[in-house]
């Protein structure tokens, strides 16, 4: 029987130094903080309650304009769900949200609507809607993506899966909206962890974030997901990892299989990052077939921004 959120963390002697980062402070006290953690949970929660505010306040506009199939992704989803009541326990540097293939083409016109919104990124909203996966927006100096994906590559299935199986909820604020499964959500974790060519975020603060989703989800499940979606391998790489720092993991070894390439990424002692020395070689395990969909895609990119956007003033 699990007891509360948190598992429980107990990692071998190469990476006992981890002990001593502040986020993983935070996640192993739950609350019970000493003084130093206890101011930055407070300040924590200050920023994070400034961006729902601006968050509470960008749903309803959605919802007047007759948008409503998205769900927040990342710090806001934890932060109105798992994370409720442990609103300091991490920071968040802007807002994103996901909307659904359909939802994501009115965009434009919404931002048409709304002309006091600032729009971020450069080029033509309509044009973004169909070669674009992310159109964002300044609002009360607040960064607010909007996505239609969370990589380069179109994941369709999966993405029409979570919106097919998301449910409506309501938070402690009255405010209702979409949210996906708590494995679909771990899915967009790791989709989003793997989604830069030179995997410059896998750190040491979103594998462990992804290890406390990940107790909180159904194993099998989880497993079943990955594997329907084309995304074993990335699961794979990430099972790895937390499975060479703990030394009793709650997930069994048979979750995962090991790829040779894995040896390939390293952290280094007391930093908060992984290095990767073949990226290249790693991605084009990770995607597989979609590899060469992801390079053509980033090419498709670099001929967009040299043909259809202006450097912003």
């Amino acid at each position: 029987m699990k007891e509360g959120i948190f598992p429980q963390f107990k990692f071998r002697s190469e990476f006992k130094d981890i002990e001593k980062d502040q986020y993983f402070r935070m996640i192993t006290c739950a609350g019970n903080y000493d003084e130093e953690l206890r101011t930055l949970s407070l300040n924590n929660e200050a920023s994070n309650l400034l961006k729902y505010r601006v968050f509470k306040d960008f749903v309803l506009l959605l919802q007047k304009n007759g948008l409503k199939d998205f769900i927040p992704l990342k710090g806001m989803w934890l932060f109105n769900t798992l994370f409720n009541e442990f609103q300091g326990l991490r920071t968040m540097i802007d807002i994103d949200i996901l909307f659904s293939r359909d939802e994501f083409r009115k965009i434009p016109a919404f931002l048409k609507k709304n002309p006091g919104l600032y729009v971020k990124t450069p080029g033509s909203p309509f044009l973004r809607s169909f070669f674009a996966e992310e159109q964002s927006v300044i609002v009360d100096s607040i960064l607010v993506e909007m996505h239609s994906d969370i990589t380069l590559i179109k994941n369709r299935g999966l993405i029409k899966e979570i919106f097919n199986e998301s449910s409506e909820f309501e938070n402690s604020d009255g405010l209702k909206f979409k949210v996906p499964s708590i494995e679909h959500g771990l899915m967009l974790m790791l989709l989003h962890d793997y989604s830069r060519e030179d995997l410059a975020d896998l750190t040491v603060k979103r594998l462990l974030e992804f290890y406390i989703v990940l107790y909180n989800c159904d194993m099998k499940k989880v497993l079943e997901t990955a594997n329907r979606h084309g995304l074993s391998k990335m699961l794979d790489c990430h099972l790895f990892m937390l499975y060479a720092m703990m030394e009793e993991p709650f997930f069994e070894r048979s979750s995962f299989k090991v790829h040779e390439i894995f040896g390939c990424i390293e952290r280094p002692a007391g930093s908060n990052k992984f290095t990767v020395s073949s990226p290249g070689k790693l991605c084009k395990i990770l995607y597989g077939r979609k590899w060469y969909l992801l390079k053509m895609r980033n090419l498709a990119a670099s001929v967009f921004k040299v043909l259809f956007l202006k450097n912003p003033k």
